[in-house]
């Protein structure tokens, strides 16, 4: 674990849990962001809970030029080649490119809950991961990120997302049994030779239900497939040629 030093955290190693707060000592200016991360890094992670205040006032000012920090990472918290077994995570109140950052992780999340992220609330990319359960509230771009990977998600819930509920990327391989998406631009988007493969969802209140196509040159369309429990409230989809939305029956 390592972090700006403008954060305490306050490690229970019998209770397993990490609570993340501001060292105000070290935070004299609380006017000006100051670059303000956290990273978990090397080896495994198992049964630990992971709570970050909402003061901890979590972000980087951003550049013109870059999206990522001073650090060289765009997460408020990042995790990078390591192994989760059980673990929970509820942050609030990031003002990062991402809110949470998965890079070259594996194993499964028990739960995940992020409010509050100035653009995405979680991102994950060239990861192997299996979320038990995300519940994710008022995202600035979009509420979950998933690249150059696979993912399984057994229940998720995104609210009041700027861009899209979930956006698959880059010959991502998604599964989900459970979504619902309210508020939010589009529902679910897969794209450059990505594969979302769900079985029941809601969407409420979009622009756009499912939308599949190719965004980069290098990679074909993408595709999602839907089971019948499926119910976009008479809400239009979008697909490009040689993408493709559709229902499979059993």
């Amino acid at each position: 674990l390592e972090y700006s030093n403008n954060l305490l955290p306050v490690i229970n190693y019998i209770d397993k849990t990490i609570n993340i707060r501001n060292n105000h000592k070290k935070n004299e200016n609380k006017n000006n962001l100051q670059t303000t991360q956290l990273r978990l890094f090397g080896g495994k992670l198992k049964d630990w809970k992971i709570y970050v205040n909402n003061e901890a006032n979590l972000g980087y000012k951003k550049d013109d030029y870059s999206r990522i920090s001073d650090s060289g990472v765009t997460g408020c918290i990042t995790f990078n080649d390591i192994i989760l077994h059980n673990v929970f995570l509820n942050i609030e109140n990031t003002n990062c490119e991402d809110g949470i950052h998965f890079v070259r992780t594996k194993g499964n999340l028990a739960n995940v809950i992020v409010k509050n992220s100035l653009s995405d609330a979680i991102d994950a990319d060239y990861s192997d991961l299996i979320f038990e359960e995300i519940v994710i509230n008022n995202a600035g771009n979009d509420c979950l990120d998933l690249s150059r990977g696979q993912y399984i998600i057994n229940k998720i819930e995104s609210i009041n997302c700027g861009d899209k509920g979930i956006s698959a990327g880059e010959n991502s391989k998604v599964s989900i049994d459970n979504i619902k998406v309210q508020n939010s631009l589009i529902g679910v988007a897969s794209k450059d030779s990505s594969i979302v493969n769900i079985e029941k969802g809601n969407f409420i209140n979009l622009k756009v239900c499912f939308a599949a196509y190719r965004k980069k040159k290098e990679y074909g369309g993408g595709k999602i497939n839907l089971n019948s429990k499926i119910n976009c409230n008479n809400i239009k989809s979008f697909v490009q040629k040689y993408s493709n939305v559709s229902y499979l029956t059993k």
